[in-house]
Order: C-alpha cells, then structure tokens, then sequence
C-alpha cells in the first residue's frame, strides 16, 4: 500500500502483510489483529503502553498501512470493525474448508488492482510464449496455469525445476513473459 494513500481493507492489509514488517511492528501488528475493537477505544500512548510498543512504532504502522498518522488509522479501523461479519459456526469439517477457501477468495479479492490485473491480462495475450516457473506445491498451480493457457491457444511452458527454469531464462526475449508462482 502506498504511504499516505486511503486505508481500503486495513486489517485484510495488515494480516497479509504482518510477516514483512520489523519484530516490533509484528508485535504491534498482532496486537492491534487481537483487539480491534479494544484499539478503537484507546489512545496512542495506551496502544503503546498495552502492546510493548512505543509511540514511534505505532505512527510507523499507522504510515506503513496507508494513514497519514493515528487518527486516521482509528477511523478506517473502526469503519472496517464495523462492516467486519460474525463467523458462522461451521457444523463439520468440510463446511468449514468450504468457508475457510471462500474467505481465502473473498479477501483475495479485496486485494487485486483491478487495473494491474487488466494491464497483466493484455500482456499476456499480446506476447509470444509464457514460460511459468514454480516449484513444490507452486509448481502444481503453475501446471495448472500452463493448462488453461494451452486451451486459451497461448504459447505456454511450466517448468516445475529452477534449474530447467534458469537454463530457459536465458533464452527468453522481449516477446516472451514470465510468470513466476510461490503459493507460499
């Protein structure tokens, strides 16, 4: 998310992007994920105070998440707290990884640039070949990719190894895209 730009979706953010923060905006993170609406209702030395934070590392989250400073972050927080929907109890297994993959795609959703995907899909239909490079359980959705693009009449190639991947690499051109997978 862009510095200073509207919060959409904060805590969908948040959650995705936890990992590729410092240790201390993790904690702060993680905190601000288990007590959302506790936060709305507490001031920027008592969010730092509870979480073990400083006041410092609060402003950087709250810049790091697209707001241009506290305030703003508590109003898009408590916006979203608002529209945020009570999990239905899921009365077995599989109905529970039904809900699970339908929130995975709901907040996929809420994620995608609709422009960058735009832009990405007239790339692909305007280049040569694609090769798809994916490895482990990556590799699986890149030979499913490599299979729509074959009966969408595309030029495609999976490589499901680095090394076949990497020896392809240097044959490739200014006519050809590559599409790199990690489903981690």
């Amino acid at each position: 998310m862009n510095q200073y730009s509207a919060p959409v979706n904060l805590l969908l953010y948040l959650r995705h992007s936890l990992e590729s923060f410092s240790q201390t905006l993790q904690k702060l993170g993680v905190f601000v994920l288990e007590h959302t609406q506790r936060v709305l209702y507490l001031t920027i030395t008592e969010l730092a105070e509870q979480s073990g934070t400083s006041e410092a590392n609060v402003t950087r989250l709250c810049r790091m998440l697209g707001c241009k400073g506290f305030a703003e972050f508590k109003m898009a927080l408590s916006l979203e707290a608002g529209q945020q929907e009570e999990p239905t109890s899921a009365t077995d297994d599989v109905q529970g990884l039904i809900d699970e993959a339908a929130n995975a795609l709901q907040d996929t959703g809420k994620l995608v640039n609709r422009q960058a995907l735009a832009d990405g899909a007239v790339l692909l239909h305007a280049k040569r070949s694609l090769q798809i490079y994916g490895v482990a359980a990556s590799a699986i959705i890149g030979n499913y990719l490599q299979y729509k693009l074959l009966r969408l009449g595309k030029s495609a190639h999976a490589f499901d190894d680095m090394h076949s991947a990497a020896m392809n690499a240097v044959s490739l051109v200014a006519e050809d895209v590559v599409i790199a997978i990690s489903s981690s």
